[in-house]
């Protein structure tokens, strides 16, 4: 069973400045989480609002755990629940990217700045190479669904006439 991260949703949703916050990357990776989303469309959205905000300034450990505990349930949705097309092990690397992410968001800049060179950068590349595996799927699926309307309308076309 999985168990909803506590989060504070405002009643009339989220406005512009909010959709970068960590409440709403709580919320977004949480949604991910329940059986009733399209993962794909879901985890296509939070990913960029999360690349954009993550470690801008530092969040506090109760706001830390909250974010690991929904992207660590993200995570397991998205190895079960994403299409067989994208490669499990780009799903792993770049979710494991984003829950490394989250823990060092809440570092303090000095220890951040201890960390080996690069470590930011590569879980970023991590984090994109996922973002666009599941983009590219996206517009694979959407070429199908175009070339398939493409052979039936002709179809229909002719129906009509006739």
């Amino acid at each position: 069973m999985i168990v909803p991260v506590a989060i504070k949703v405002p009643t009339g949703g989220f406005n512009s400045a909010e959709v970068e916050s960590p409440e709403y990357l709580i919320f977004g990776f949480d949604k991910i989480a329940r059986y009733d989303v399209d993962v794909l469309f879901e985890l296509g959205g939070v990913l960029p609002s999360f690349d954009h905000k993550v470690l801008r300034g530092q969040i506090d450990h109760d706001t830390r755990d909250r974010l690991l505990k929904a992207v660590l349930l993200a995570h397991a949705r998205a190895v079960s629940d994403l299409p067989e097309a994208i490669d499990r092990r780009v799903i792993n690397d770049g979710m494991t990217a984003v829950a490394a992410r989250v823990i060092a968001w809440a570092e303090t800049p000095e220890q951040r700045k201890a960390r080996p060179a690069g470590t930011f950068y590569r879980m970023a590349c991590a984090t994109r190479i996922l973002r666009n595996d599941l983009h590219n799927y996206d517009l694979r699926q959407q070429i199908a669904e175009s070339r398939a309307e493409a052979c039936v309308a002709p179809a229909y076309r002719r129906a009509e006439i006739n």
